[in-house]
C-alpha cells in the first residue's frame, strides 16, 4: 500500500467510521419502538433515592476504576521514576483530558512523556506501552472467551471439543499475529526489555477490566435490559474486544462503542434506547468527567505556573 492510499484509508478510519456509526446508531433509534419516556422513569424526580444511589455507584466504580489505572501508572514507572500515588492520578487525568481529540491514546503517550525531563522521556514512553499493552492482553483474554461463549450460543450444537478447538484457534491466531507480523514483532521485541514489570501490570489490568465491565452491566441493568449476568457479561467483553481494534478519537468513542452495543445486545433482542441510554452514561461517567477533571487540573497548573513567573 502506497503512502497516500494509506494516509486516505487512516482518514476514512478517524473521520468516516464513527459518522457511519453515527448514522447506524440514527437508523436504529429511529426504526425502534423505544419509549423514552419509559426509559427514563427510572430517574424520575420520586425516584431521588434511586438516582442518588445510581449516582454515588457509578462515581464510586469510576473513581476506583481510575485509581487502578493511576496505580498501574505508579507501579510501571518504578524503578527508575517513583511518584506518589497522589501525583500518578493527576497525570492521568491531565494526560486523559489532553488526549481525547487524538486518536488511539496518541495524546495519552505524548503528554504523559512531557510530564518528565527529556532523559527519561524514551523510558516513560516505553512503560506507557507497557501498561497499554497489558490492558490490550487483558480485553483480548476476556473478548476471546466471550467471542467462543456467543458462537456456542448461536450453534447450540457445537460439541465441547469443538468449542475448545475453537478457542485454541482464536489464541493461535493472536500468537501467530504476534509472532510474525514484522510490526507487532518490533514493539514485541521492545517491549521484552520491560518484562519484568508485566506480572503486576496484567494483575491489575484484570481487576480494572471487572471493574468496568461490571459497572457497564450495572448500568445496563438499571437502564432495564433484561438479560441474565452470564450473557450480559460475555456481551460486555465481545464488545470491548471490538471496540480495542477500531482505531477512533476518544471523543466519539461513545459512538463506536454505542453501535457496537446496538449490534451485540440488538442480535439479544435488547431495545436500542435502552442500549444507547445506557452506553451513553458509560461515557458520562467514564470519559467525559475525568476529561473535564483532568482540564481544571492543568488550568489550575497553568495558573500555578503564571503566578511563580510573575512573582
Amino acid at each position: 500500500m502506497t503512502h497516500k492510499a494509506n494516509q486516505i484509508l487512516q482518514l476514512l478510519l478517524k473521520y468516516g467510521l464513527p459518522l457511519l456509526c453515527i448514522l447506524f446508531i440514527w437508523h436504529e433509534l429511529a426504526t425502534s419502538s423505544t419509549n423514552f419516556e419509559q426509559v427514563f422513569t427510572v430517574f424520575e424526580r420520586d425516584n431521588f433515592g434511586l438516582i442518588s444511589f445510581f449516582i454515588i455507584v457509578n462515581l464510586s466504580l469510576s473513581g476506583f476504576n481510575w485509581l487502578i489505572d493511576s496505580l498501574k501508572w505508579k507501579t510501571v514507572l518504578r524503578p527508575q521514576i517513583n511518584i506518589s500515588t497522589k501525583t500518578a492520578i493527576i497525570q492521568n487525568l491531565k494526560s486523559h483530558s489532553m488526549a481525547i481529540f487524538t486518536p488511539n491514546r496518541l495524546g495519552d503517550y505524548i503528554a504523559k512523556a512531557f510530564f518528565y525531563d527529556t532523559s527519561q522521556r524514551q523510558y516513560v514512553v516505553f512503560s506507557n506501552a507497557v501498561s497499554q499493552f497489558s490492558q490490550l492482553l487483558t480485553t483480548i483474554f476476556f473478548g476471546s472467551i466471550g467471542l467462543v461463549y456467543f458462537i456456542n450460543f448461536t450453534f447450540k450444537k457445537l460439541q465441547h471439543v469443538e468449542l475448545l478447538g475453537l478457542g485454541l484457534i482464536v489464541v493461535l491466531a493472536i500468537y501467530m499475529v504476534a509472532r510474525y507480523h514484522p510490526k507487532f514483532r518490533h514493539k514485541i521485541n521492545r517491549l521484552k526489555h520491560y518484562r519484568i514489570k508485566f506480572p503486576k501490570q496484567i494483575g491489575l489490568s484484570l481487576i480494572k477490566h471487572l471493574v468496568f465491565s461490571h459497572q457497564l452491566l450495572f448500568i445496563l441493568w438499571t437502564c432495564g435490559i433484561e438479560l441474565n449476568y452470564l450473557d450480559t457479561i460475555m456481551a460486555i467483553n465481545v464488545m470491548y474486544i471490538l471496540s480495542s481494534i477500531i482505531p477512533s478519537v476518544f471523543i466519539v468513542d461513545v459512538a463506536i462503542k454505542g453501535s457496537l452495543g446496538l449490534l451485540i445486545f440488538g442480535y439479544l433482542n435488547q431495545d436500542a434506547g435502552l442500549i444507547l441510554t445506557a452506553f451513553s452514561f458509560m461515557w458520562l461517567f467514564n470519559f467525559a468527567l475525568p476529561a473535564l477533571v483532568g482540564s481544571l487540573l492543568r488550568g489550575e497548573y497553568t495558573n500555578q505556573l503564571k503566578r511563580n513567573v510573575t512573582a
